[in-house]
């Protein structure tokens, strides 16, 4: 969900992982091994293709199986689904399959161009004709990515071009205005043109498009795992790779990557005022504003196959030193083939469009897929406050008081006499041009905010439940809302079907969206160069730029304009507005925050000046609580609170995840989900609206005798083990005897144990059980006992304690210390997005089925709306599952993930601890054999019901002894080999074998 404020934890709206500070460690501190080419390889023909893998490495039939899917959907263009446990070999498999596809279209290409009748060798060389058609192609693919490339085509001009607005360094001049006004209708009337010509020039050509490979994880530091994998296959340093990362990873200015808001202090030194930055400069300067300038720059710095690290540790140290975010972001995005980003650079539409990323005929692979589902919805819903759109409507008042002020002063003749510096002759038709979009804006902004009030005020009088006071409302109760006469022109859509003649209602509707965004692109630019392209005087500059927008303003009407886009549409039979809801929330309002983000300040910020008292501002008006004219909140406010004191929230909810992965992937080539997880698949197709042709659930490459999986229905004293709410509010007989097995486990099994609940209530009950009963005091003398934070921020200092106390316990804990226990929840950071390989994971429990919240608003919502979107006879515009299958599938989902973090390689060993009784429930009719069902096939193909409990105790006791001997006798066996060959400690295969083998060598 969009958050409209950020505030510390919270996603920040449009800039969101931008704008987050994530400390990178110092280059010049870093112990950081670079990344090494292999220097030779294996190959084997797979569906007719030569897949190069790295030497020495066979791969396992599970990753032949999986290579051979993903080639057949590459080469038909279709999408796959694949499953492949942890450990299997998934990420080599992915890129060398896709690398080796690639590869071999590249020369298909190659052939293709040859014997092209228009482009081939057979034309002169050096026809003007050819020359002139090599443009139009350009300019073809490039208007038909930017405006043809998904369901719904937006590029903002707000944030975005704040950030980026100088980023146009390093290409042509463009002959189009630099005032980037979003005037959409010289694009549509161009179009029909150009789409003739190209038409009519594609009869004749017989050349392949270029495809790009774009390959998304959930995070940056799994983007470093991915590429140091590519450095391994003969693929690397052939096909040109680059990296999407926001500057907060990438910046190396030494006063700016020290900012709270590196973005924000990036543009503020980028600005015409600012300064510049050298090392942005540098890269125009050096003449390396060319991809394989770029990439033979890089490589004589000493990184050939680079991470994001070595990429910044290389420009930081390179003669002249070149600003790493540009040159991966802009410059090496130019020629590369292989593109690796985070989750958000594909799937968010703000983002995408802001890093120009474009997805036509892309290759997409979306690693660590199994939360795709949310990640889409959360990126088509959007919320609102009361104070940001407050804090709007109250700016362009403001702003359009100072115009009319600076209309009365510069306009007199007694003024201009008396004026300290020359106004220029056209500043009048300027500010009248000003005043037109600051109306269009502020009766836009107006209408939002009489909108939000009428929509929220009725449930400031609501029985509160929970400390909040909330409303739901259904797609056809929002849907009047927006169209309610008293605001017009809130609703509004994009005409885009332009094989179509619009209805009178469809051009009226557009041409408000035109205008709106006309509007809002001038007022984010209106102190840039004016339309004629000339360059302002640093007096026109001077007195636009006191019309210039708050970040917060920009944010709040940039998020209405996207939703609007997904809201409206109405293509293909499918009419989005009944896949929304919204929910109208009021809560006691916490601590006072300004509606654009708390702490920092910035360029941006509603809270920070843009700068100092200038001669200008006698003409400017500027407003006297600010002295560069930008609105902020008052406490004096003109517009009465819904209610005083609180917090008002509208969330505008998307029920269908397929808007935004539709939007995101429908003109791809191919979309492959990949996971160690993805069971239960169910719900991927009807949720995401496409359909996956190729799929496969991968084998567990982990022997069976080194996996002990088991379902425990019963505690210690036969009590029944069932966590559910029912059973266990007011019953301590379930906490007992969880605590008892717990105890149990931490006393059998070594090293890391790891202890998943449903949620943060449950664990806390648990734990303060525990501590009443002595129990974790007990248990405190063999191993750390540590809770999952609820702070993310936290974590990191959790985990140093976790793993210092597995490394070496008797330090860490006293005599008797063995290891650690963790206590996490579902869906958290410690089950999702660690690797607890070997030692670290010994044993999972894992307690009860998470099921989602079943009172959250969001999630009743959600069960609605597949219950009435499976029916028959629905009117929805996707059918789905219905409502129980969907809830069930992500309860089982998260369980899969959970029980994943234990047993990581092929030589790994561990114990899963399924604890609840409904694994094993039974009907008249014998087991019950669904709950099962759904759980990963590895794992279901190992589970054993231990009925007694006494007998799990034994076996498992049993197993940890065996592992613990092999472990002994692998250790033993290898000191032996290394007494006999002392050099052994120098080959490749000891290297191997420890790298391979961690925990054997530990001991």
């Amino acid at each position: 969900m969009r958050a409209s404020t950020s505030t510390p934890g919270q996603r920040q709206t449009t800039l969101k992982s931008f704008m987050q500070k994530k400390p990178r460690p110092k280059a010049q501190n870093s112990k950081r091994k670079k990344i090494v080419l292999e220097s030779e390889c294996e190959s084997m023909k797979i569906s007719g293709i030569d897949v190069k893998l790295p030497p020495k490495v066979k791969p396992y039939p599970s990753q032949k199986l999986m290579m051979f899917r993903i080639l057949q959907s590459l080469k038909t263009c279709q999408n796959a689904m694949i499953e492949s446990p942890t450990g299997s070999g998934k990420t080599l498999g992915l890129l060398s399959s896709t690398c080796a596809w690639l590869q071999d279209y590249q020369e298909q290409r190659r052939k293709a161009k040859v014997t092209c009748p228009k482009h081939g060798l057979a034309k002169k060389s050096g026809n003007e004709e050819n020359e002139e058609f090599t443009l139009d192609v350009s300019e073809m693919e490039s208007s038909i990515v930017v405006d043809g490339n998904s369901d719904f085509s937006f590029r903002a001009i707000g944030i975005s071009d704040m950030m980026d607005d100088d980023d146009d360094d390093f290409v042509a001049p463009s002959p189009v205005s630099k005032r980037k006004s979003m005037d959409v209708s010289v694009t549509k009337a161009k179009r029909p043109k150009l789409e003739e010509r190209v038409a009519k020039e594609e009869a004749e050509c017989t050349c392949l498009p270029r495809v790009r490979i774009y390959y998304g994880t959930r995070t940056h530091k799994q983007i470093g795992q991915v590429v140091k994998e590519f450095s391994r296959l003969p693929y690397a340093g052939v096909i040109k790779h680059t990296i999407l990362a926001s500057r907060d990873q990438s910046c190396i200015h030494p006063v700016v990557k020290q900012s709270s808001d590196v973005t924000g202090a990036c543009n503020e030194l980028l600005a015409p005022e600012g300064g510049g930055c050298a090392h942005k400069q540098n890269i125009r300067a050096a003449r390396l504003d060319k991809g394989p300038d770029m990439r033979k720059f890089i490589e004589k710095n000493g990184a050939t196959v680079w991470d994001l690290e070595d990429l910044v540790d290389a420009l930081s140290s390179s003669n002249p030193a070149v600003c790493p975010y540009f040159a991966s972001t802009r410059v090496l995005t130019d020629d590369a083939d292989l593109i690796f980003c985070p989750f958000s650079y594909l799937l968010d539409p703000i983002i995408r469009d802001m890093s120009d990323v474009y997805m036509n005929r892309a290759v997409v692979i979306l690693d660590e897929a199994h939360n795709v589902e949310d990640t889409c919805r959360d990126a088509a819903s959007f919320d609102f406050t009361e104070a940001e759109i407050t804090s709007a409507v109250e700016e362009f008042n403001l702003k359009r008081m100072i115009l009319r002020k600076a209309q009365e002063r510069a306009f007199g003749r007694s003024q201009m006499q008396n004026s300290p510096a020359k106004l220029p002759e056209n500043l009048p038709e300027v500010l009248d041009e000003v005043e037109q979009h600051l109306a269009v804006l502020t009766h836009f902004v107006k209408n939002m905010h009489d909108w939000f009030v009428s929509v929220s005020s009725d449930v400031a009088n609501a029985p509160a439940k929970y400390g909040r006071q909330t409303k739901t409302m259904s797609f056809a109760a929002l849907s009047n809302s927006f169209k309610d006469s008293r605001w017009h022109g809130l609703y509004f859509k994009k005409w885009e079907d332009e094989h179509k003649s619009a209805s009178e209602e469809d051009e009226k509707l557009n041409r408000l969206y035109e205008q709106i965004t006309k509007s809002y692109g001038y007022m984010c630019n209106v102190d840039k160069p004016s339309p004629n392209g000339a360059p302002l005087d640093e007096v026109m500059e001077k007195v636009l730029s006191a019309y210039k927008l708050s970040g917060n303003t920009i944010v709040c009407m940039e998020k209405f304009i996207y939703f609007m886009g997904y809201y409206s549409r109405n293509a293909n039979g499918i009419n989005n507005m009944t896949t929304y809801k919204a929910l109208v929330c009021i809560e006691k309002e916490v601590q006072a925050r300004t509606p654009w983000r708390s702490g920092g300040g910035g360029k941006y910020s509603a809270s920070q000046a843009l700068g100092s008292q200038a001669p200008w501002t006698e003409y400017g008006g500027a407003d006297e609580d600010r002295e560069d004219g930008h609105a902020q909140p008052r406490k004096s406010s003109a517009f009465k609170p819904v209610k005083p004191g609180h917090k008002v929230t509208i969330s505008l909810w998307c029920m269908v995840p397929a808007l935004s992965f539709r939007d995101a992937f429908s003109s791809c080539r191919s979309v492959i989900l990949a996971s160690g997880t993805l069971t239960p698949v169910d719900t991927f197709e009807s949720e995401l609206g496409m359909t996956f042709k190729f799929k496969m659930e991968g084998d567990q490459v982990i022997p069976n005798e080194q996996i002990f999986a088991s379902i425990v229905p019963t505690g210690p004293t036969g009590g029944r083990l069932c966590a559910t709410y029912n059973y266990i509010n007011g019953n301590d007989s379930f906490t007992a005897e969880l605590s008892a097995i717990i105890k149990s486990v931490c006393e059998t099994v070594p090293k890391g144990v790891l202890c998943f609940f449903p949620s943060y209530r449950l664990l806390e009950k648990v734990w303060e059980y525990m501590e009443a009963k002595d129990i974790l005091r007990s248990l405190n003398m063999i191993k750390k006992i540590l809770k999952e934070p609820r702070r993310s921020s936290e974590l990191a200092g959790v985990m140093d304690q976790y793993e210092k106390a597995i490394e070496n316990p008797k330090t860490a804990i006293g005599a008797k210390g063995n290891g650690a226990l963790m206590f996490a929840v579902f869906r958290g950071k410690v089950s999702e997005g660690i690797d607890f390989t070997d030692d670290r994971a010994r044993c999972v429990i894992s307690v009860g089925i998470p099921y989602p919240n079943a009172v959250d608003e969001q999630v009743v919502e959600k069960k609605k709306y597949n219950d009435d979107s499976s029916k028959p006879n629905s009117v929805m515009p996707i059918k789905t599952l219905p409502g129980d299958v969907w809830y069930s599938t992500q309860a089982y989902r998260a369980l899969n993930q959970a029980l994943g973090r234990c047993l990581r390689h092929k030589n790994d060993w561990g114990a899963l601890v399924l604890v609840d009784e409904r694994f094993v429930a039974h009907s008249l009719q014998g087991p019950i054999v669904a709950p099962r069902a759904k759980i990963s096939k590895w794992v279901k193909e190992q589970l054993v019901v231990y009925s007694e409990y006494s007998a799990f105790q034994v076996e498992l006791s049993e197993f940890v002894e065996r592992m613990q001997e092999r472990d002994r006798n692998a250790k033993k066996t290898k000191e032996e080999e290394r007494k006999i060959d002392p050099e052994m400690e120098d080959t490749t295969e000891w290297k191997t074998f420890k790298k391979s083998v961690p925990s054997i060598l530990s001991g």
